[in-house]
């Protein structure tokens, strides 16, 4: 699973690439949006990178994923702050 779009205050931020390559782009419309320095947007990269412990382990020429989010319960469901 990739993020596709990020909702933040009252914009949604787009972002282009595919798959797990660390390419593409953070566009609000047709804006590029330097993730530097947009504080919304840098913060919530930064909530999803602790929020996640996720690999990507390549081998032979292919892919596997290991791993997922922290913020889960014992029973697979979502675990939100109070």
């Amino acid at each position: 699973m990739t993020v596709c779009v990020y909702a933040l205050d009252q914009r949604r931020i787009k972002v282009t690439g595919a798959g797990y390559e660390p390419m593409g782009k953070f566009l609000d419309g047709d804006t590029f949006v330097e993730p530097r320095s947009d504080e919304h947007l840098a913060l919530a990269l930064r909530v999803g990178m602790l929020c996640n412990n996720a690999k990507v382990e390549r081998t032979d020429g292919s892919e596997t994923l290991l791993g997922g989010s922290r913020a889960r319960n014992y029973a697979g469901r979502p675990r939100w702050p109070s």
